[in-house]
């Protein structure tokens, strides 16, 4: 588990285990706190607004539309996990 995406990015990145091993990956909903989001479903939002545990402000939606609404409220751009990574 992870506190934040940044670390998630930086542990796959680090190859500190082989991918393979890693059988799936989620986030937290943040309009469903105790739902999780397969990360190759998710939609993430960072914004400056967000106050993630490490700094990363990111969050995840499970649709593009409930990420456009809360990018609207919360002044955010959507990432990729990939682009994080960069």
């Amino acid at each position: 588990m992870f506190d934040d995406t940044h670390c998630l990015s930086g542990f796959i990145k680090a190859n500190t285990i082989d991918n393979k091993e890693i059988k799936n990956t989620y986030f937290v909903d943040f309009n469903e706190p105790h739902g999780l989001i397969e990360s190759g479903e998710a939609f993430l939002m960072k914004s400056t607004q967000l106050r993630s545990p490490m700094g990363g402000n990111i969050a995840a939606f499970s649709s593009q539309n409930q990420l456009n609404d809360a990018s609207g409220k919360l002044s955010g751009e959507q990432v990729t996990l990939e682009g994080i990574s960069k």
